[in-house]
């Protein structure tokens, strides 16, 4: 898909204050379901609610492909639209007000798996009394993440600062003071200052910082990444054809189709 274009605002709508808000450029809420072998080439994908929320919980679940997934699976798939999430901010519990935003999936939940994916376009969260801002998932919750990467910025700003969760991977690694419930990260890349997570194990001082490389180094990690992925293919000038020189999935390239 190329210039995917995706723009709500709610802010002054009779739906401001609706308990969540699910969008993605493919499902907004996947539910027992597969996606597989899909691209977003360019594109932009915007979700703004600034209204007062009287709403107890108000969430912007937002993906690249899926804004929620739950028991469901998502391979050979990779985003490349910008992802801009904006909330009212709110400094008290008593009215949560949310962002989950992830290159591929804003909330990955119930044993879902994403295998094979990646992300290379910037992403930010705004506002809110929480944001969990992933360059793979917003939040993992007893789900896992494979064979991925991400070398999109992953940015975020609110003035509660503890839970402005900024990760290369995933902004959060489970929901709930209960450890078993929290994802697995496995053999999956990112660039960039940030953490896998920015709040693993339910301890925001401790990260979990396995999977960062260099871009460069990244360029050449497709043998690393699995069967699914290949080297991108240079042209004669240098430059690349297809994905920036970052490994490409097989698919992509029209000659292994």
């Amino acid at each position: 898909m190329e210039n995917v274009y995706i723009y709500v605002d709610l802010s002054n709508s009779s739906g401001a204050n609706s308990y969540s808000q699910y969008i993605g450029s493919i499902v907004a809420s996947a539910e027992h379901g597969e996606i597989k072998n899909v691209g977003i080439k360019s594109g932009s994908i915007t979700s703004i609610n600034t209204a007062q929320s009287s709403a107890t919980n108000r969430v912007q679940f937002v993906g690249g492909l899926v804004g929620e997934a739950y028991n469901s699976n998502i391979y050979n798939s990779y985003n490349n639209a910008h992802i801009s999430v904006t909330n009212f901010e709110h400094d008290s519990f008593d009215i949560a007000t949310r962002n989950m935003v992830g290159g591929i999936a804003g909330r990955l939940d119930n044993n879902s798996h994403i295998k094979n994916c990646y992300n290379i376009e910037n992403i930010e969260g705004n506002n809110a009394l929480v944001n969990y801002i992933g360059g793979i998932a917003g939040l993992l919750v007893t789900s896992t993440i494979e064979n991925s990467y991400n070398c999109g910025k992953i940015l975020g700003t609110n003035s509660n600062t503890t839970w402005n969760c900024l990760g290369g991977i995933v902004g959060r690694n489970g929901n709930s003071t209960s450890l078993s419930n929290k994802g697995t990260i496995i053999n999956s890349y990112r660039t960039g200052a940030s953490a896998a997570c920015s709040f693993y194990e339910y301890n925001i001082n401790n990260p979990k910082n396995d999977g960062r490389v260099t871009y460069s180094a990244l360029q050449g990690y497709s043998l690393q990444l699995g069967d699914a992925f290949t080297n991108d293919v240079q042209n004669t000038d240098g430059s690349y054809k297809y994905n920036y020189g970052l490994p490409t999935l097989k698919w992509q390239i029209p000659e292994n189709r």
